[in-house]
């Protein structure tokens, strides 16, 4: 679970801080790409060729700040990553510690 937690963080730091960039900072541009496709409200979006056509990544974002969830390959994550899917983790997965089971 800390892998899945660092996982969510990276992506939600990634989201937030591309929010404010600008379209002019393409190599070799000298103003804003054009851009044009169709997208979905909460997904993070994808380039889907290199004429700037967007669509909807498997990634989805509900809610922001510190409540925000990230959703693979689903749009109503229930956690703050919510995986849809098989998993894979290279290396240490520990799980999230709630309580802690006493003898009776």
């Amino acid at each position: 679970m800390k892998a899945n937690f660092y996982l969510a963080l990276v992506l939600l730091v990634w989201v937030q801080s591309s929010a404010g960039q600008q379209g002019n900072d393409v190599p070799g541009s000298s103003g804003n790409p054009d851009v044009s496709g169709s997208g979905s409200q909460s997904f993070v979006p994808l380039w889907l060729d290199n004429n700037g056509a967007l669509g909807n990544s498997i990634l989805f974002q509900k809610g922001s700040g510190a409540s925000a969830k990230v959703g693979l390959n689903l749009k109503n994550p229930l956690a703050t990553l919510d995986v849809n899917g098989t998993t894979l983790i290279r290396g240490i997965l520990e799980p999230v510690t709630k309580g802690f089971a006493t003898a009776d």
